[in-house]
């Protein structure tokens, strides 16, 4: 493994690090956060021997080295089998659309991660694995199309027959309006008052004017 990649490498760790820690308590029984503790694991594996390589002097410590660079390849290698059953179950939590952000930095994450792995080298990837991953995400991406929404043109468009309506005139039809307006109760109010006003006229008129009786002498004195 070169620096190059050992160092971007440990960068994807450090985010794999914190997703999990911030993930423990709260997603800790789910299936996905089960594949990134394996993540978080076997990359944490791969970073502590390539280091012990870097420490060791290869020509005094050989054997050593080697055995270490194999452990690296078949940690990648189970990782890489294993990136397929990875990308769905994080694929799920799209799907549910409670977490799509966590959703899609785990999927960027293992993206990532996969593409390091086969820089090491000696790790390799059968090719019918590739095809068949790569027919099941199209797959399952083609299942959720949807319906084609299309504009409309002039010419497509029909002309539509909607028949005419009889409209009641305005002597045989009563409307809301007339029924709950207030100008017909100010009317109404109107000829109350008139016919009120009428009455107390004849009224007035059918009784009798009053005589003004004479002051007397006693009227007089106390004014």
């Amino acid at each position: 493994m070169n620096h190059t990649t050992f160092k971007s490498l440990n960068n994807e760790y450090e985010l794999v690090a914190l997703l999990h820690h911030r993930s423990k308590n709260q997603h800790r029984q789910t299936n996905w956060f089960k594949h990134l503790n394996i993540t978080y694991r076997h990359v944490r594996k791969i970073l502590k021997l390539q280091i012990d390589i870097n420490r060791l002097t290869r020509k005094k410590y050989h054997s050593r080295v080697v055995s270490k660079t194999e452990e690296i390849v078949q940690i990648s290698q189970g990782l890489i089998k294993r990136s397929k059953s990875m990308y769905f179950t994080y694929n799920s939590i799209l799907c549910l659309g409670q977490f799509i952000t966590l959703g899609f930095a785990l999927l960027g994450s293992l993206a990532k991660i996969y593409s390091l792995l086969l820089e090491i080298p000696g790790v390799k990837v059968n090719k019918s694995v590739v095809e068949s991953v790569a027919k099941e995400v199209e797959q399952h991406i083609e299942d959720d199309i949807g319906e084609v929404v299309t504009e409309l043109t002039k010419d497509d468009t029909t002309a539509v027959d909607i028949g005419t309506v009889e409209i009641p005139t305005s002597s045989s039809a009563v409307s809301i309006v007339d029924i709950f307006s207030s100008k017909k109760k100010s009317k109404n109010k109107k000829k109350k008052s008139r016919s009120s006003a009428s009455i107390d006229d004849i009224l007035k008129d059918s009784k009798p004017a009053k005589k003004k009786k004479k002051k007397s002498a006693i009227d007089d004195i106390f004014g």
